[in-house]
């Protein structure tokens, strides 16, 4: 597709040039001839030329798109990220206060598992000092 535009937008500007100069000549030698090759030419070449430049503009577009897709996307796993930095910046302290300080948070239930695995360890140990 990449080389159907750039081809359009060449041919196009090139055909509009050339029809331009033929124009120019035939206005400055008073060549009717011309003028009747020229005008074909310069229009045509303007029509391809405009056609290449909208499909460039719809490229264009359709590529930002998918550009501000991804930047969600990215976006969403750097809050995710955060999210878990924070939670995990918290599990330091005694397990029931990170139990529910991630619940708080909204953490994920593994990170919510692990806090619960953590009590029940802390728990058993307990048990078996007695």
């Amino acid at each position: 597709m990449g080389l159907a535009i750039g081809a359009a937008v060449s041919l196009g500007g090139a055909a509009l040039v050339c029809g331009a100069a033929l124009l120019v000549w035939s206005m400055a030698m008073q060549r009717q001839e011309l003028w009747t090759v020229g005008m074909p030419i310069a229009l045509g070449g303007q029509v391809v030329l405009l056609v290449g430049l909208v499909m460039q503009l719809n490229r264009l577009w359709s590529d930002s798109r998918s550009a501000a897709g991804k930047l969600d996307k990215v976006d969403e796993q750097l809050r995710e990220l955060k999210n878990t930095t924070t939670l995990l910046g918290t599990t330091h302290g005694p397990a029931a206060t990170s139990f529910y300080s991630h619940l708080a948070g909204g953490a994920s239930p593994q990170i919510l598992l692990g806090d619960l695995k953590s009590q029940l360890d802390i728990l058993a140990m307990k048990l078996g000092q007695e």
